[in-house]
C-alpha cells in the first residue's frame, strides 16, 4: 500500500511541476522499473518478475519514456531542455 501511496505522490509532484516536466518526468519512471526488477530479483527469486499488471504498467512507462526522450531531443520540450 505504502508503495502505490508513494508513486501517486510521485506523479503528483511531478504533474504540479507542469505538463512539461510530467513528460519528461516518464523517462525516470521508467528507469524505476530497473530498480523494481532488480529488488524483485533480490527478494523473491523464484517468482515472476512482473504480475500481468505490473508487466501493462511497465510497458506504459517505456513507450512513454520512450515518446518523452523522443520529445526532449527533438526539441519539443523548451522549458525542460534545449539542445
Amino acid at each position: 500500500m505504502s508503495s502505490i501511496l508513494g508513486t501517486v505522490y510521485g506523479v503528483w509532484l511531478v504533474y504540479a511541476a507542469g505538463v512539461e516536466y510530467m513528460i519528461a518526468g516518464a523517462v525516470f519512471f521508467a528507469l524505476g522499473n530497473l530498480v523494481f526488477m532488480w529488488a524483485r530479483r533480490e527478494h523473491a527469486p523464484g517468482e515472476a518478475m512482473f504480475t500481468k499488471i505490473e508487466m501493462a504498467v511497465a510497458l506504459t512507462l517505456v513507450v512513454l519514456g520512450a515518446v518523452a526522450m523522443w520529445m526532449l531531443f527533438a526539441g519539443h520540450l523548451p522549458k525542460v531542455y534545449t539542445p
